[in-house]
């Protein structure tokens, strides 16, 4: 059984291994007590049904860690696991990556206490909590002080960008239709047929307005990464109405963190 699930973005797969070496060093767990996709020995077997095994272990591990970083945050898979994590009313602890603030936590995390990888106590809080959890004790901590020290100190590399040519006031117009959205469709109470038909329409109008915005200034390929979405993961907010309601969140919710993605690529 998995005992510590670890959501994080691929490309944060060093951080990740350091933590890991981390709650093995501190609480001598082995590796086959925790699940983190992207690592080497701690990935999932071969011939394993991905989204169905990761669904059952995200929900029944008595740990669950959200890594949230630059790259997690624009991770629409990271953010369904903490989604699913989080509608189950089972224990989420954010532990924030470098660079990242409270301020900058959105959706279900935004109102959880997050721990962060750069404060030893915060990490040394960690270890006591799942510790906990499991019912287990933790070993001295001058015996896994390296490994803290590791995760405490891991920086990570910004990646190299190009300089976008996009005027700065289209990046800013899609931000606001963003931060507008997040309130008008995720956060917004739906209790009736009628009030469903508004938020369809709107949700309609917001869709075209982006598009506008991404025709007339952003590339095809922009264009194509924000209107094709491919396959949307089946995942129910909590707070949803019925099976159309579900559907317009799930596909928000793919098209918000594409679209944060395209605002970061091209802000200056």
């Amino acid at each position: 059984m998995i005992k510590v699930f670890i959501s994080h973005s691929s490309k944060d797969e060093g951080l990740a291994r350091a933590l890991i070496n981390l709650i093995r060093s501190a609480l001598h767990l082995s590796a086959s007590d925790i699940r983190c996709t992207s690592v080497p020995g701690y990935k999932l077997p071969g011939g394993a049904e991905t989204a169905s095994q990761v669904r059952q272990e995200l929900l029944a591990a008595p740990v669950f860690i959200g890594l949230v970083t630059e790259a997690s945050l624009s991770s629409a898979y990271v953010l369904f696991e903490l989604g699913a994590r989080w509608g189950a009313d089972r224990q989420l602890i954010p532990l924030m990556g470098p660079g990242i603030s409270p301020q900058q936590l959105e959706g279900p995390i935004s109102d959880i206490n997050a721990l962060s990888c750069k404060s030893a106590s915060d990490l040394h809080m960690l270890i006591d909590q799942i510790a906990e959890a499991l019912g287990i004790s933790a070993g001295a901590a001058a015996g896994y002080q390296n490994e803290l020290e590791i995760v405490s100190k891991f920086e990570a590399r910004a990646p190299e960008r190009p300089v976008s040519s996009v005027p700065q006031a289209a990046v800013d117009a899609l931000a606001e239709l963003r931060s507008e959205a997040v309130h008008e469709i995720l956060n917004h109470p739906v209790t009736t047929d009628a009030e469903l038909a508004v938020l369809a329409s709107y949700t309609e109008q917001w869709w075209q307005r982006v598009e506008t915005i991404l025709e007339q200034n952003f590339s095809r390929a922009e264009q194509l990464n924000f209107t094709r979405l491919g396959v949307v993961p089946d995942f129910r907010f909590p707070h949803t109405y019925n099976a159309a309601h579900a559907k317009i969140l799930r596909e928000y919710a793919v098209q918000e963190r594409r679209l944060l993605d395209i605002i970061a690529r091209h802000t200056r």
